[in-house]
């Protein structure tokens, strides 16, 4: 409650009165310019239970001082007594509580009206409020707002977090089928894998990974150690591609089942001598060299060898053969010869019997065909310098019919065997040489029958060529060709220059 008497109040609530009218432009009646004249006290009123009763001030009200303009600074004011305002507001109280007589009591914003409990009216101008002095708080009015934390910053968090939060199950859910594979199948082709005696997990894996038999050796690794999974040594021939890792573990954990079959690979152009090791590795019984010298399943001069031919060299036809375990070499060779029957008798042979070769002619040249190419593009070009020599009378001057005379695939030849005068020495001697120098293939075979109708005389490798060579019909060109190849050979150390380093 305000410490002044009812009089200074009544002077007050004139000053505001004038004020108004002046604003307004009215006209102010000369009573509100009259002092006001002192009455008795009021009777004493009990304080609230929330504000203490004060005193009332001693100090007379002092003349009226205007405001000062809003653009100047005002004067220090003097700091106002400590007051509490009541929680409720019971009509005796004045909105500007700080006001002490002794400046212009506070202005309100505008936003609510001054009530005068004197006059029960309403101040419901708009009023500007000064310029406070720096340190002075309103008090009653609104509290200073208080930082809220940033909408958008926790949105984008949020956003983040749930991002993560899907990245992170979108992981563990592929991480899981990797492990357990709940999807998939093996594919029908099958693989034989051998898994060396104290192999650790993570040989197996890899030996696996490399078959095709599992996708990744790491989550196989990872799969056998989660179920405790011992593995075991042995050839397995009963897996397949992409196998799931449980019936890998399965089948690795239980002793390998002894195959019913044994497997003999043959490759392309290989000698008689040059095959006997495989048959022996695989497990064959006998000599294979013996086995092969003569069969009753074949006769080679039904197909044009001479009487005395001494061997089976060239109808051997090379292949994949499932063969029972503990076959001996003689069922091998038997197998073979039937595979070439069957082969030989789908080859077109119209070509080379206009040129008065016979079958076992083509298979002469279809072994040095295997041995001279490693480029399948080659093979009819080698097969037509060999026709166009033999027509031409020339000697054909490939030294695989030395090297198979001597045995010797490998070292370089000796200029003692390229003077021999064996009738495998095509440098000297004309014609075709005397049996196959190997077992040629069914492309090479083809290549014989039906030769490019180029007129090539030579040929030579081609630097950098991986393996091609380099054709010419003429001496004068084949000499630059061998140059290049001798240049680029001494550059390569002495070595092959066939095959450079990309």
């Amino acid at each position: 409650m305000s410490g002044r008497s009812p009089e200074e109040r009544e002077q007050a609530r004139r000053e505001r009165e004038i004020r108004r009218l002046e604003r307004a432009g009215e006209p102010v009646p000369p009573e509100l310019r009259e002092p006001v004249r002192s009455s008795p006290p009021p009777p004493p009123v009990a304080p609230t239970p929330v504000s203490p009763p004060r005193a009332p001030e001693p100090e007379p009200e002092p003349p009226y001082v205007p405001p000062a303009p809003p653009a100047e600074p005002r004067a220090a004011e003097p700091e106002p007594e400590p007051f509490t305002p009541a929680v409720h507001d019971t009509g005796e109280h004045r909105h500007d509580v700080h006001d002490t007589g002794e400046h212009e009591p506070f202005a309100d914003t505008g936003d609510h009206p001054v009530y005068h409990p004197e006059t029960g009216e309403h101040d419901v101008e708009p009023l500007t409020a000064p310029a406070l002095s720096p340190g002075f708080t309103t008090v009653g009015g609104p509290p200073a707002k208080t930082p809220r934390p940033r909408r958008g910053l926790r949105r984008r968090w949020g956003i983040a977090l749930l991002v993560a939060g899907g990245l992170l199950v979108l992981f563990v859910a592929w991480f899981a089928t990797q492990v357990f594979q709940p999807f998939g199948g093996p594919s029908d082709e099958q693989v034989a894998v051998k898994i060396p005696e104290g192999s650790s997990t993570a040989t197996v894996g890899d030996i696996l990974e490399k078959a095709g038999v599992i996708d990744s050796s790491f989550f196989f690794q990872l799969r056998v150690r989660l179920d405790g999974a011992a593995l075991r040594s042995g050839t397995y021939r009963d897996l397949h591609k992409g196998e799931h890792f449980d019936t890998v573990m399965k089948t690795l954990s239980a002793a390998p089942v002894a195959a019913k079959t044994i497997s003999v690979s043959i490759p392309e152009g290989l000698s008689r001598k040059e095959i006997a090791p495989r048959a022996k590795e695989a497990g064959l019984s006998g000599s294979y060299v013996k086995a092969s010298v003569k069969s009753s399943k074949l006769s080679p001069r039904r197909y044009g060898a001479p009487k005395g031919t001494p061997s089976l060299e060239g109808f051997l036809f090379p292949a994949t053969y499932e063969l029972k375990r503990r076959s001996s070499v003689d069922t091998l060779v038997d197998r073979q010869l039937e595979t070439f029957e069957k082969e030989i008798a789908t080859v077109d042979l119209a070509y080379a019997k206009k040129k008065n070769l016979t079958v076992y002619d083509i298979l002469i040249i279809a072994s040095m065909v295997d041995r001279e190419t490693a480029v399948a593009k080659d093979r009819p070009k080698v097969a037509a310098v060999i026709y166009n020599r033999l027509k031409a009378k020339i000697p054909l001057g490939i030294d695989a019919t030395t090297r198979y005379q001597y045995g010797d695939w490998k070292n370089p030849i000796k200029q003692s065997q390229l003077d021999s005068s064996s009738p495998y020495n095509t440098r000297k001697n004309l014609g075709l040489p005397p049996t196959p120098i190997g077992n040629p293939g069914r492309a090479a075979i083809e290549a014989a029958a039906n030769p490019s109708r180029k007129d090539y005389l030579f040929f030579v490798v081609k630097p950098c060529g991986n393996g091609a060579s380099a054709f010419s019909s003429t001496n004068e060109q084949f000499l630059k060709d061998e140059a290049a190849y001798n240049a680029a050979r001494a550059k390569n150390g002495g070595n092959d220059p066939s095959r450079c380093k990309g």
